[in-house]
């Protein structure tokens, strides 16, 4: 037994590194170069209120989070403690989803890992920096982990820490959650749903959670840059139609509800180009992966020919990983840049920035260093214009 817990947990930690070492290998330039949205991240933590209840709440930064005040009550190094939390997320999301696959067998939990591993939406997210998105996918994972487990009440925890992370993902959380707790076979589920309903009511009027819907109604609000539907498809097509055998069968039999329900919104939300429907792309791509592997793992043949199958599949995921990375995996901005923003400062005391290009912002506030006596990055005045090379010059505040 002592062996058998031993193995499983060197396995979890080594399947956890296989998918750090994918992404790291992927992205050799480290996140400043590549995720756009790396240096409003990396400005919060830097900036983060010590004694706010708001800002603990979600309240007060869209880019800030709990979890930096903990960071900054602890005195950890706050970049270094940025980025080794961002690459865990996806460790833990892939080790959490091995654990609920494992139910199936093992062939679909490592089906179901390493898909996750080569996923394009998975990689665009790390790409871009998607710092609270992953944290929040992988609270969803434990939600969908408890409820399998039958662990009742315990999944209000991480869906507390949803609603005050990441609006996106605790629509996602509901929309599994409630038609779980209304179809599923569950004792006391008036008291389920009555708590759920709760957190809701919470998350819409206690934490401004209204504001959120009334932006996705907002046809002018920014889709959500990400993947395009398209080039999602094109990436991951192989996915569809082993997945459609698992939904039809989940449907038929009533099971796998929080996973339906989940995959059927983040559709929904595509098909009706609902606002930030590109990014939502992220959470039907989980559960396609979640019923491929299921529908790998529930073939009525032989065990040899589902391990083929598993490998035909995984064989098409590099390939189309390979295609996209070479493709779309690119840093955003050069070394040099970066060195030269660094260097401002500390040879121009007293001066500030004049970008050209709203797209700099975010390098700018990662970089520059400078600081006002109020602790707020010297100030950063931006246009719309298309990047260029020789974007940063120094003005004088004489």
């Amino acid at each position: 037994m002592k062996k058998s817990k031993f193995f499983n947990l060197l396995l979890l930690i080594l399947l956890g590194g296989f998918i750090v070492t994918i992404h790291l290998i992927s992205h050799p330039l480290g996140f400043n170069n590549y995720g756009y949205d790396y240096g409003f991240y990396s400005y919060a933590v830097q900036h983060t209120p010590l004694n706010s209840l708001h800002y603990m709440a979600g309240q007060v930064n869209d880019y800030g989070n709990h979890l930096f005040v903990f960071l900054n009550w602890l005195r950890l190094p706050q970049l270094p403690a940025l980025h080794v939390l961002f690459v865990a997320f996806y460790a833990f999301s892939g080790m959490v989803l091995y654990a609920i696959l494992k139910k199936y067998g093992r062939v679909a939990a490592i089906t179901g890992i390493i898909l996750f591993a080569f996923s394009i939406a998975q990689t665009q997210s790390y790409t871009m920096f998607l710092w609270k998105a992953a944290y929040g996918q992988l609270l969803l994972l434990i939600i969908f982990f408890l409820i399998q487990q039958k662990k009742y009440f315990w999944e209000l925890i991480p869906l507390l820490l949803i609603i005050i992370t990441h609006k996106t993902t605790a629509i996602m959380a509901a929309a599994s959650l409630l038609p779980y707790y209304v179809f599923a076979p569950v004792k006391n589920k008036n008291i389920f749903v009555a708590s759920l309903v709760a957190v809701i009511l919470i998350f819409l009027f206690g934490l401004n959670g209204y504001n959120y819907f009334l932006r996705l109604l907002d046809s002018h609000v920014q889709d959500g840059q990400f993947l395009t539907v398209i080039d999602y498809l094109r990436y991951s097509w192989y996915l569809i139609p082993l997945a459609a055998v698992s939904v039809y069968q989940s449907i038929k039999n009533r099971s796998h509800i929080p996973w339906l329900g989940m995959l059927i919104v983040s559709v929904g939300f595509m098909i009706f180009k609902i606002t930030f429907y590109q990014r939502v792309i992220l959470y039907a791509d989980l559960g396609l992966i979640f019923f491929t592997s299921l529908t790998i793992a529930s073939l009525k043949i032989e065990s040899k020919y589902k391990i083929i199958i598993a490998i035909l599949t995984i064989a098409l995921a590099l390939g189309n990983f390979l295609v996209f990375s070479n493709n779309n995996v690119e840093p955003l901005i050069t070394e040099p840049e970066i060195l030269e923003i660094k260097e401002f400062t500390a040879k121009n005391q007293g001066a500030f920035v004049l970008s050209l290009s709203a797209q700099d912002a975010p390098w700018l506030l990662a970089n520059l260093g400078g600081k006002h006596p109020t602790g707020r990055s010297r100030a950063v005045r931006r246009q719309e214009h298309p990047r260029t090379m020789g974007k940063f010059l120094g003005l004088s505040q004489k």
